[in-house]
């Protein structure tokens, strides 16, 4: 797995495309959000269809604790990223534009650093749509070599 040669015009097109679309758990949640965006960037998923089988965030940190054996979101991932190539941990001084990352809040959440801050969907009551967090709290880091 790489990047594709256009993939920061991608990762602009993936912003605009999807920025308003519906915060839903197993269709459009932080993980699924993450992986859609390496998918625009690199023309494949990351994740194992098994990930994709939750309907609300009980089943969906039942799968993560599954699929981590209980190590959490970040060893998730981690174990997904050992299944193929090209990914390699990122120091979290060295974060660039498109670099998958887990960030703590109340839970760990995922999400893409965008150069400035973390980027996911979220849910507001003034509606949905991807929202930039700085100052976020990353723990891990992983970029997509290309």
């Amino acid at each position: 797995m790489k990047k594709l040669p256009d993939w920061e015009l991608r990762f602009d097109e993936f912003i605009e495309k999807y920025r308003t679309r519906e915060f839903r758990w197993g269709s459009w949640d932080c993980i699924l959000f993450s992986n859609k965006m390496v998918e625009f960037m690199s023309g494949e998923s990351l994740l194992p269809k098994k990930w994709r089988t939750w309907k609300n965030k009980g089943e969906a940190l039942e799968q993560i604790i599954k699929l981590s054996k209980g190590k959490g979101l970040a060893q998730g991932i981690q174990n997904a990223m050992d299944l193929t190539t090209g990914w390699s941990k990122v120091n979290l001084s060295h974060l660039q534009k498109g670099d998958v990352v887990v960030y703590k809040e109340q839970t760990e959440l995922c999400g893409i650093f965008d150069g400035y801050c973390c980027i996911g969907p979220t849910k507001r009551e003034n509606g949905n749509s991807i929202v930039a967090k700085q100052g976020c709290n990353i723990t891990h880091a992983w970029r997509l070599n290309g």
